[in-house]
Formats: C-alpha cells, structure tokens, sequence
C-alpha cells in the first residue's frame, strides 16, 4: 500500500476534522504511547465499504479479500448495500494483536532433561 508524505497543512486538516476519540489517540501516538481502545459507543454502528478501508487502514482490495476469506461478514441493506460491522473490524484486529501477541512472546519453559549414562539400557551380565 503506498501512502504520500503529506503536508503540514493536511495533517492539521485531518486532525481538526477527526473525531475527539481519534484526536486523542493522535496525541497519545505523538508522545510514543499506546492509544486507548476505541470506545465501544464511539462512531456508526455500520460502516460502508469505504469507510471500513479507512478504519482498518487497507485498500478496497484488502477488504474484499478479508470478505471472501471469512474474517469479515458484511451486512446486505434492504437497499443492496453493503455495510461492515464496526465490532466486527474491532474484533478482527484484536485477534491480529493477540496473534502477534502470541507469536512474539517467549516460548515456554521446559525442564532439562537429566543426563543419562547411555542411552541404551545394557543388563547386567552377571557372573
């Protein structure tokens, strides 16, 4: 996906016109923190086919693929549009970030095995 360096001008565009709950998450990354989670009152319910590529920040392709592969369902208006689940994507990328989560902890701890003479039990010849 490419994105454009943008200018100061349109940072500043954005900014002003996000919603509260992103300006504030644009400053927590700002000052290199983790942005609290999307409040679950916060924005539509249902997003369209574009708006769901900007809040998941893909392409259209990349959604429709996530559509075909199961990872997202989306909702057939009476009208014929389609629209996404906002708790859907929400839930989509807290299973991205538990699977990175997992992949990136250590792995588990497992005793040392003791050593063994051999590893072949001779019996005993006797006398």
């Amino acid at each position: 996906m490419y994105y454009h360096n943008p200018t100061m001008e349109e940072i500043l565009r954005a900014l002003l016109l996000a919603s509260r709950g992103r300006q504030v998450a644009a400053y927590h990354v700002l000052l290199g923190q983790s942005p609290a989670p999307p409040s679950q009152s916060e924005g539509p319910l249902l997003l369209a086919i574009d708006a769901a590529t900007n809040f998941l920040g893909v392409s259209r392709s990349s959604l429709y693929r996530l559509i075909y592969c199961g990872a997202l369902t989306p909702v057939t208006l009476p009208s014929g549009g389609r629209r996404i689940r906002r708790e859907d994507i929400e839930r989509y990328v807290a299973g991205l970030a538990e699977t990175a989560r997992l992949r990136d902890s250590p792995p588990p701890h497992k005793p040392k095995r003791k050593p063994h003479e051999s590893l072949h039990h001779h019996p005993d010849p006797g006398p």
